[in-house]
């Protein structure tokens, strides 16, 4: 749940977008080009859109602190059995702080748009993205020292790493493409910088959705009376 409703967000909102508010997102003038493709900022900025996506997005964030949780747990577990170290502890309270503040600010995010404010809604996107990247930097240390059990763990690490420098890779050149626009009107600039936005999106969510092969969600029921 924790995973189909952010994707059902995005699904959701893009496919309002196309078939609602197409006349709105495509082949307009804006600043110094015609637009091709709209970022997914403006997209769920439109109010049917946004509807739905605070909605979806918002609800989740209860399930996202619960798989912190229980990742941090795992870690501890296992840095203990290993003789956790200073360096895995710092690392520990590294992606605490880094997860929480990923969900603090992707909930602002959620809530203050371009509408509200175009300035705050990029300074929390940049916020955003680098608390996104530090938790992926702590999630994947921790990943590593406390070790890798298994075939699906070892998979999931791997994919997790590519999915990390390909981010990175990314965001470099999001904000690049962005620049470009801004400061020189390079021409189709801003529609690079929203298929980036894109690929950041997905790559994000791929990510997150590694939980369902390291994590165990089951809950069990122990019965303590006589039979």
């Amino acid at each position: 749940i924790s995973l189909a409703l952010p994707l059902s967000a995005t699904v959701l909102a893009a496919a309002i977008a196309i078939a609602v508010d197409r006349h709105l997102l495509f082949d307009y003038f804006w600043m110094c080009e015609t637009v091709l493709l709209p970022s997914f900022s403006r997209m769920i900025n439109l109010p049917l859109e946004r509807t739905f996506w605070n909605l979806l997005v918002l609800a989740h964030i209860p399930l996202r602190v619960l798989s912190l949780f229980l990742y941090y747990a795992k870690f501890s577990s296992s840095s203990i059995s290993l003789n956790r170290s200073f360096l895995t502890s710092l690392t520990m309270l590294m992606f605490l702080i880094a997860g929480t503040l990923d969900l603090t600010f992707l909930s602002l995010l959620t809530v203050v748009g371009e509408r509200e404010s175009g300035i705050l809604h990029m300074v929390l996107f940049i916020c955003f993205i680098l608390s996104t990247v530090s938790y992926m930097s702590a999630h994947l240390l921790l990943s590593i020292r406390c070790g890798v059990r298994g075939a699906k763990e070892l998979f999931s690490v791997r994919l997790r790493l590519f999915l990390f420098f390909l981010l990175i890779f990314s965001v470099l050149l999001l904000t690049i493409s962005f620049y470009l626009f801004q400061e020189y009107c390079v021409a189709h600039s801003y529609s690079t910088f929203a298929c980036l936005e894109y690929c950041t999106i997905a790559m994000i969510l791929i990510y997150h959705s590694t939980a369902l092969i390291d994590l165990d969600f089951t809950i069990k029921v122990v019965n303590l009376g006589a039979d």
